[in-house]
């Protein structure tokens, strides 16, 4: 097993409120009874906390409550040296939080309090002694009696619960149990979910990362990946990881594989194992070979089989532009990736531009590249050629030094990593904090 764990296997198919658990210690939420009582909602945006949030979105600081972890079920009876590839984000927030400056200890000092639930690990039959259900339940009755005093968030950042459990997840469950409380989510869609974004592969695998020392003690070897310099030599020029799930259209996707328009060879597209080998049949743009090799040494252009973790960070390191374009969503953890080996991202797209993460921290205009939608539909390959073509040498460097200055603005285990700090900030900056779901 490599240091990804077995988390991307983890639920691919929809699954009834009741199916076959994926682990054995996962208890099917059955009820999402209302609060026996119903509490006065947070403040909305404009009387919170007077002081935080200036007159021009300026933020000096967040004073935030944590909720004790030993008092959080879903948090103390967690195994915590497991992670969830992707979505692990709630875990490196809390130990994050821990020794934040901001923090404060007093609840009438606070204006953000945060519930440390693991609700994801709970999700995946990580929270072992005790049911779904009464997780819930015991999360409830410790938050309740404060959800007056403030904006309350929960940390609940994955898709595979909502597979698992269809519309009765863990996460609309404590909605409903407690009104007005906000989700840290992969994204910021509000009015309910705060974006606290992607987990890069190089944050998964960095020895500072908490299962990585839960590890520590069985003598596992850490694992380094170093960001290159702005300087390194970047033999190829654009990289496309590329995942779908059968039956879903990917439209974007199919029309670049198949376009009419041949890419120059210096480009890479990777394609996963995932997809089913019949729609990877040899298209006129991208090869013409039936076998395609794996991407090794400076000489190969193109792969279609399935990288390791380690191959594909050093495929991202060797690479001038990371391609992104729409998969299920807009998200995507190809930014956070992109970001940790100074790919410059070329998005298909402004739709794709909304939801990157902490834009008031990031300066994403001066880092991205963006490939025009019409163009792109007249001619995919052709469209996303031009646009990588458009940036000289010298401007590539200049994005990648912006980029190289904004690390610890977006990966977690950065030298003096500012994740945790932005997305404080992002929950003071939400506009309208009454949720009901």
């Amino acid at each position: 097993m490599n240091f990804f764990g077995t988390r991307a296997r983890a639920v691919r198919e929809r699954m009834s409120v009741c199916g076959p658990a994926k682990r054995a210690t996962v208890h099917c939420v059955t009820q999402c009874a209302a609060a026996s009582s119903s509490p006065v909602p947070p403040p909305s945006a404009p009387a919170f906390c007077a002081g935080v949030v200036g007159p021009k979105g300026n933020i000096s600081s967040v004073p935030f409550f944590m909720y004790d972890t030993s008092s959080m079920p879903s948090f103390s009876a967690c195994n915590r040296s497991e992670h969830l590839g992707k979505y692990s984000s709630s875990l490196l927030l809390v130990d994050a939080l821990e020794q934040h400056p901001w923090r404060v200890r007093d609840m009438s000092s606070a204006c953000v309090f945060v519930v440390p639930a693991l609700v994801d690990w709970m999700a995946e039959g990580l929270c072992a002694s005790i049911s779904d259900d009464e997780h819930l339940k015991l999360v409830a009755s410790i938050v309740r009696p404060h959800l007056h005093r403030g904006r309350h968030i929960f940390l609940a950042a994955s898709w595979p619960q909502v597979w698992r459990y269809g519309n009765r997840t863990a996460a609309s469950c404590l909605h409903r149990l407690l009104p007005g409380i906000l989700q840290a989510h992969f994204r910021h869609e509000p009015p309910c979910h705060v974006g606290i974004g992607f987990v890069a592969d190089a944050d998964l695998a960095n020895p500072l990362a908490p299962w990585r020392r839960a590890r520590a003690s069985a003598g596992l070897p850490p694992r380094h990946f170093l960001t290159p310099s702005v300087t390194s030599p970047r033999p190829f020029e654009i990289e496309f990881s590329l995942g779908c799930r059968p039956g879903h259209p990917y439209r974007d996707r199919q029309r670049f594989l198949y376009a009419s328009t041949h890419l120059d060879n210096r480009s890479i597209v990777v394609t996963m194992t995932i997809m089913p080998l019949v729609s990877l049949r040899a298209g006129p743009v991208l090869f013409n070979r039936s076998e395609l090799p794996r991407c090794h040494g400076d000489s190969l252009h193109y792969c279609r089989r399935e990288l390791s973790p380690t191959d594909m960070l050093r495929l991202r390191k060797r690479s001038e532009f990371t391609l992104f374009m729409r998969g299920d969503d807009e998200s995507s953890d190809r930014i956070q990736n992109a970001f940790s080996m100074l790919q410059i991202p070329l998005i298909v797209g402004e739709k794709n531009v909304y939801w990157l993460p902490f834009p008031h921290a990031i300066p994403w205009r001066e880092i991205i590249q963006i490939v025009p939608q019409a163009a792109f539909e007249r001619d995919p390959t052709r469209a996303v050629a031009e646009a990588a073509a458009a940036l000289s040498a010298e401007e590539r460097l200049r994005r990648r030094s912006i980029m190289l200055a904004h690390l610890p603005d977006l990966l977690w285990t950065a030298s003096e990593s500012r994740v945790a700090t932005n997305f404080l900030r992002e929950i003071a900056l939400v506009k309208h904090a009454k949720c009901w779901r």
